[in-house]
């Protein structure tokens, strides 16, 4: 049994190490010239040309997934004493040096956004757009305790706080409007107000989740409560409210006319806010700030909570034994189950977004190319995660340009970025890799990158017009254009 579960662990980590993506969004779209939804990043930065038009569904098409721990290093490896491959649960394998790579809170995390409309025009120093965007964000947050009774087993006596347990998953539209201004040659400053329009979420509220184990039974004490809102899905519940997984779930039959829908589509809402700033203090310098994703969802209609709250006993298992057949592990499952008490209640609960700060800043060195570096924190739950990046931005001309990035995690040197835009006549394009393996192992042939973390891929086409007539319009000529174009 130790060796089935030990399989299945291995396994799981081979998947979320090789799966990986950035965090969430384009970091070498911060400063790319020729990319109108980088105001994604900073709502200060204004597009080149006077007005951009996306096309439906194309404009912007990002996925993202990020596990916050471990490479694909850590998981398999060739050793060269022995002429085979290993991995963390191989029998002379360091288990504990593995373990040293998670904290006590850990994440995964997958983003996919894509923009339903968006457009933007430039009047003078001011610049004005609006996106509609279909988000979808899942996030796992798993504490190292698990892996730590999963993978070492337990012995008597020993506690494993698995406080930090979450999931946090949701879709929703997201309406934004954003407006930045120009003060002089110096100071471009911009907001985006957003209304969020909830389509479904499930979170986890975990305020105590512990097991203590003994040689004859393990005690688990919980205090977990899982909310769920499915809009427009009827969930079974029987006369106490409590969920019936025998019964049917289907659409809900009730909704027949505009006026539903409409209720149903606003009936989970929220706000949500993006601001941001580019300063000037001399001609070749340029330093930016931006703070986006602040808001939250408050999820009202069609919710229902799960609930696992009190102490529990359960047959324990022996001294660095996990058990011995698949059915004891049923009878735990089963016993588990039996304790969620399941409500079919309309009780409310607020998600929030992810909140980012970008702090940025790069040097001309011709009016065509510049260098700089950029550092991203995450605030994800109680946690913060950082990052930086050295960026280079080249714009041989008004129709094309490219943009490096390469990324620093924890002090070492992991992965690139690159990114192009091509305007042919009134058709703008873009492509952007973030987070591509700069280093590899290969083990029988195949390359296991080092250090590989995350993956992010966004495309998008555009109309633009008025580039060359907005080009003579702005005075900050270094920062997206040459006079020599």
């Amino acid at each position: 049994m130790i060796g089935k579960i030990r399989n299945i662990i291995l396994l799981i980590l081979v998947i979320i190490t090789g799966l990986q993506t950035g965090k969430g969004q384009s970091n070498t779209m911060y400063y790319m010239y020729g990319v109108p939804q980088s105001h994604f990043l900073n709502p200060a930065t204004q597009p080149q040309c006077r007005i951009y038009i996306g096309l439906p569904v194309t404009s912007s098409m990002e996925f993202s997934y990020y596990n916050s721990s471990v490479g694909m290093e850590d998981v398999i490896w060739y050793d060269s004493d022995d002429g085979i491959v290993k991995h963390p649960l191989y029998s002379d394998a360091d288990l504990e040096e593995f373990l040293s790579n998670f904290k006590k809170a850990n994440y995964l995390s997958f983003t996919n956004s894509i923009s339903l409309i968006s457009f933007g025009f430039g009047i003078q120093d001011m610049y004005l757009n609006l996106d509609l965007t279909s988000k979808m964000n899942e996030r796992l947050i798993y504490p190292r305790d698990l892996l730590v009774l999963a993978l070492e087993g337990n012995t008597d006596g020993q506690s494993f706080d698995l406080s930090t347990f979450s999931v946090d998953v949701s879709e929703h539209l997201e309406l934004g409007i954003g407006f930045s201004k120009k003060f002089g040659d110096q100071v471009t400053v911009g907001i985006r107000p957003k209304i969020l329009f909830g389509l479904a979420a499930m979170n986890t509220t975990n305020r105590e989740f512990t097991i203590n184990t003994g040689l004859r039974e393990w005690e688990v004490v919980s205090d977990m409560e899982v909310n769920i809102c499915t809009p427009g899905l009827n969930i079974p519940t029987d006369d106490e409210g409590v969920i019936d997984f025998d019964g049917d779930f289907d659409a809900d039959s009730t909704l027949d006319s505009f006026s539903d829908y409409r209720k149903l589509a606003t009936g989970n809402m929220g706000l949500g806010i993006d601001i941001g700033a580019h300063y000037r203090p001399i001609e070749q310098v340029e330093v930016s700030l931006s703070f986006i994703d602040i808001g939250y969802i408050k999820w009202k209609n069609y919710t229902h909570t799960a609930v696992l709250d009190g102490t529990f006993l359960f047959e324990g298992y022996e001294e660095n034994n996990v058990g011995d057949s698949i059915d004891y592990l049923d009878y735990v499952l089963d016993s588990l189950k039996s304790s969620f008490r399941i409500t079919g209640s309309g009780k409310e609960f607020r998600t929030t977004l992810s909140p980012k700060l970008f702090i940025g800043g790069r040097y001309f060195i011709t009016p065509g190319l510049d260098v700089g570096a950029l550092a991203r924190f995450d605030f994800i739950e109680k946690n913060v995660d950082f990052s930086t990046l050295l960026m280079a931005n080249w714009r041989p001309s008004t129709v094309f340009g490219i943009s490096l990035s390469y990324g620093l995690f924890d002090g070492s040197p992991t992965s690139f970025g690159l990114g192009w835009t091509l305007r042919l006549g009134p058709f703008s394009t873009y492509f952007i890799f973030d987070n591509i393996p700069t280093s590899y192992n290969v083990i029988d042939d195949v390359p296991v990158p080092i250090g590989f973390r995350g993956f992010t891929y966004r495309y998008g086409i555009n109309l633009v017009f008025g580039c060359n007539q907005y080009k003579r319009l702005r005075r900050d000529k270094p920062m997206y254009y040459s006079e020599e174009y």
